[in-house]
């Protein structure tokens, strides 16, 4: 004898494993899309915005783009914003996000400073970016950044 309760469920409990299955995939798929190409060192000039003075610095440094380990973003920025410690050897890495040509920095806490949300896009072989974080004083830099892949 078939049991009418059994049926109804059997739609629901597959509803379900489908749905479940659906947010799993979403949530290992981060980076919609975007090329390997991207990934690599970049010769960049940047021109931040440092208080308390208030001036303009501009600056030339290299940035390396590789894909994060971290599982939660696409890639890892290391020297954003020429934030590396050559004297005590600490990096300054962000995560960010890459979806086709667009990437976005992710708000994040490094080493003591805020990175707060920031965009920047690819063309062919160049990068270009907004930055902007708080360093340890409360102090907020502000800035862009190009360059070309070496």
């Amino acid at each position: 004898m078939n049991n009418p309760l059994r049926a109804e469920r059997t739609p629901l409990i597959a509803l379900a494993i489908l749905l479940i299955s659906s947010l799993v995939a979403c949530n290992k798929q981060r980076c919609p899309d975007f090329s390997e190409d991207l990934l690599g060192t970049y010769a960049v000039n940047d021109s931040i915005l440092v208080p308390p003075e208030v001036e303009w610095y501009d600056r030339s440094y290299t940035i390396e783009l590789t894909e994060s380990r971290s599982g939660r973003h696409c890639v890892r920025i290391e020297n954003f914003a020429f934030k590396n410690n050559t004297f005590t050897g600490e990096v300054f890495a962000v995560e960010a996000e890459i979806d086709v040509d667009v990437l976005t920095v992710v708000d994040q806490e490094v080493n003591g400073d805020i990175v707060r949300r920031s965009a920047g896009y690819f063309v062919q072989d160049s990068i270009y970016m907004d930055i902007e974080f708080e360093n340890q004083f409360g102090e907020v830099l502000i800035g862009q950044c190009s360059g070309k892949k070496m």
